[in-house]
């Protein structure tokens, strides 16, 4: 089974252009609310990926300079 093209699915639901409604069908269909649920995943997922972003930083001179100001 294959999935139709974001724009098929976007002509299908011109609603889900509008971030409000999009939430709206996120929590129809999970019962969670979307952005509280990125925000939760994204404060789980960040300690890790601050690691991985300092570990790979000495390899591109821009990168540590950012992250030395964090």
């Amino acid at each position: 089974m294959s999935c139709p093209p974001v724009n098929d699915l976007m002509d299908l639901w011109p609603a889900l252009k509008i971030e409000s409604e999009l939430h709206a069908e996120f929590q129809r269909i999970t019962n969670q609310n979307l952005p509280n649920t990125c925000y939760a995943e994204l404060d789980r997922h960040l300690p890790l990926m601050m690691t991985l972003f300092r570990q790979k930083a000495p390899i591109t001179g821009k990168t540590a300079d950012a992250l030395a100001e964090i």
